[in-house]
């Protein structure tokens, strides 16, 4: 009978000790699973932008959970907690696109093109595209590359937003630069290589190369987002704030609208064009400043056919693509964004987003790869309620009686 009565005097302390290791064990599982998580995430967007769907496949795991992020990931499987879109969301309406067939005239007979060193041709197919991303980067800059294609052009930001994003790169001055570019292709599949020298001077020939590419291997895509490799772009902001504006128009541009701008001939200022070109010319026609372009798809037929027309080299990028080649065509449109880009950087872009939940510009420049890392950071801990409802980046599990929330980005 003693022993019966000690055996209950110890029980309180020894069901106190199961309680304390019982949510120590719970806590440390919990951080061990969000990175197992976060680790499932990550190969999973390395694979698939290499396209290694075997691999893929091999990830999975005998846990319902991990199962249930590779399901949502690969698109397999819709629960109430992953299919967030509400029935009042319009926003696969802004896809519903259709596109012209893309031009026939063969490259061959364009009078500037190039030609390609990678021509990459399956990075789009013949599976709908919503939004390709293009991004013109001075072929050194593998840094900045790697931060933008972890971040704000990352083909795995929406569930249900097909992205697409490519690279266009001119040749690097040393061999060893080309090898690098050859592994970083063979890597992430995301790069275009122009057969000239990669020099600023030679951004025209860029642009050519892209749009030639996007005619023949990308002419499904509904907008294209065209930007530079040293700007920051916020690109759940441009979604949801600029791309509806365009969804019901036709062959139209949203962008920093330029006008009245002087044709520069002084040699010593490097927006300068050559003495016997344009000779005709003192100013520009209207332009997009080409640091941050949104567009309709339609458009790039149009551009593509016109630029065979063009037969001198006009080394301004910008005012080549977006004003010489869309001069004089009246069912082409510009919306101008002005107040949404800025050209430089921000002072106190954290600042901004702190105080008011957003970046005062949805694009702005940058000057370090680390800076685009850390303001995405913070761009993914203020998502709006639409950004929560299509982000992939987001994933909610909602686990024990506590409903602890574990955000994976």
């Amino acid at each position: 009978m003693r022993c019966l009565r000690n055996v209950f005097k110890f029980l309180p302390v020894a069901f106190f000790c199961v309680l304390v290791w019982c949510i120590i064990f719970q806590e440390g599982f919990l951080l061990n699973r969000t990175e197992v998580h976060k680790e499932i995430v990550y190969t999973f967007n390395a694979l698939e932008q290499r396209q290694l769907h075997g691999d893929i496949e091999n990830l999975r795991s005998s846990n319902a959970i991990d199962q249930l992020i590779l399901d949502q990931l690969l698109g397999k499987k819709k629960s109430k907690k992953s299919s967030r879109t509400t029935s009042n969301d319009k926003t696969r309406s802004w896809f519903k696109r259709n596109n012209p067939p893309p031009s026939k005239l063969p490259i061959s007979g364009h009078p500037l093109f190039p030609g390609f060193v990678i021509r990459n041709q399956g990075v789009c197919g013949n599976a709908p595209v919503d939004i390709l991303i293009f991004i013109q980067s001075t072929v050194d800059h593998f840094g900045r590359r790697k931060a933008i294609r972890e971040t704000w052009a990352s083909t795995k930001l929406f569930h249900d937003i097909t992205i697409r994003t490519v690279f266009f790169l001119g040749k690097p001055s040393t061999d060893s630069d080309q090898t690098e570019v050859l592994n970083e292709y063979a890597a992430h599949g995301d790069i275009v290589q122009g057969n000239f020298t990669d020099a600023f001077r030679n951004l025209t020939m860029k642009a050519i190369t892209a749009l030639v590419w996007t005619n023949w291997h990308c002419p499904q895509a509904k907008y294209l987002i065209k930007s530079d490799d040293d700007y920051f772009v916020d690109t759940f902001g441009v979604i949801e704030d600029l791309l509806p504006p365009l969804a019901s128009k036709k062959t139209t541009l949203e962008c920093r609208y330029a006008t009245n701008f002087e044709i520069i001939r002084k040699q010593t200022i490097k927006w300068h064009i050559e003495p016997n070109v344009l000779t005709n010319r003192t100013h520009w026609p209207p332009f997009c400043s080409g640091f941050f372009v949104i567009y309709t798809g339609d458009i790039i037929p149009i551009l593509y056919e016109k630029s065979f027309n063009v037969t001198e080299y006009i080394s301004v990028d910008d005012a080549y693509l977006f004003g010489i080649l869309t001069e004089g065509n009246p069912n082409i449109t510009f919306l101008n964004i002005r107040d949404k880009l800025s050209l430089n950087t921000r002072p106190k872009p954290v600042e901004e987003i702190s105080r008011n939940v957003k970046f005062e510009f949805s694009v702005f420049e940058i000057e370090l790869p680390e800076t685009t890392r850390s303001l995405w950071d913070l761009r993914l801990k203020r998502l709006s309620g639409w950004g929560r409802e299509h982000s992939m980046y987001v994933k909610l599990f909602e686990t024990g009686s506590n409903h602890k929330t574990v955000i994976i980005n």
